[in-house]
Parts: C-alpha cells; structure tokens; sequence
C-alpha cells in the first residue's frame, strides 16, 4: 500500500529537482558559451593552434564541474540544516564543507564511504 509522502520528502524531492534544473540549463549555458567562443575551422597553418584552446575549454569545463558540486552540496547543506531532512551517519552536526566534500564524493561517483546519507536526504 503507498503511503503518503511527509513534508520533508515533498521538499526533498522539489529542492532536489530544482537544483538539477540549475545545473541542467548552468551546463548548457556554459557548452553554449564555449561553441561561441570557440573557432570552427582551426587554422591549418598553426599546427598547434588548437591546443590552448582546448585546455581552455577543460578547464572551463572543469569549472562548471565544481559550481555544480557546489550547487549540490549548498543544497544538501541547506536541508541538512533542518530538522527531519536526514543526516550524514556518524554526524551530529554537518558544515557547508563537509556537505560540499559528499557531494563531490557523489558527484565524481568516488563514494568513498566515509559519509552516508541517512533520511529523506
């Protein structure tokens, strides 16, 4: 039988959307920049031209990669903080950079296993 879902679980599921949808169109608009930014025809005279360019582009890339993280792990802070949202086991209290480090462990898909959501979270 369903059972109905608790507040927390709505918030959970709506936070959790919400930032998906920040980084969905963040990621997009960043690739978009980057197709703007970036030459279509590379000149054939420079025979290493292209190389700065796309470690310009990794790096960009990479950046974007950590806003995210950071996205998440505010979020996931932001609804630790409350009470009923869950926990990090072995945790009473979790700091914006304890919440940002479990979600670059979950964001790269290391899962180390030193932290775990516990809860709604």
């Amino acid at each position: 039988m369903l059972e109905l879902l608790t507040d927390a679980q709505v918030v959970t599921v709506l936070v959790t959307t919400l930032v998906v949808g920040l980084v969905v169109v963040f990621h997009y608009e960043v690739i978009q920049q980057l197709n703007r930014w970036c030459p279509t025809h590379p000149s054939k005279t420079a025979k290493h031209r292209h190389r700065p360019i796309i470690l310009a582009t990794m790096f960009a890339l990479l950046f974007a990669h950590i806003i995210e993280i950071w996205l998440f792990g505010v979020a996931f802070w932001g609804l630790l903080s409350q009470t009923g949202y869950g926990a990090i086991s072995g945790y009473d209290h979790i700091s914006l950079l304890d919440s940002v480090y479990f979600s670059a462990a979950t964001y790269t898909t290391v899962g180390w296993g030193d932290l775990a959501a516990t809860g709604h979270i």
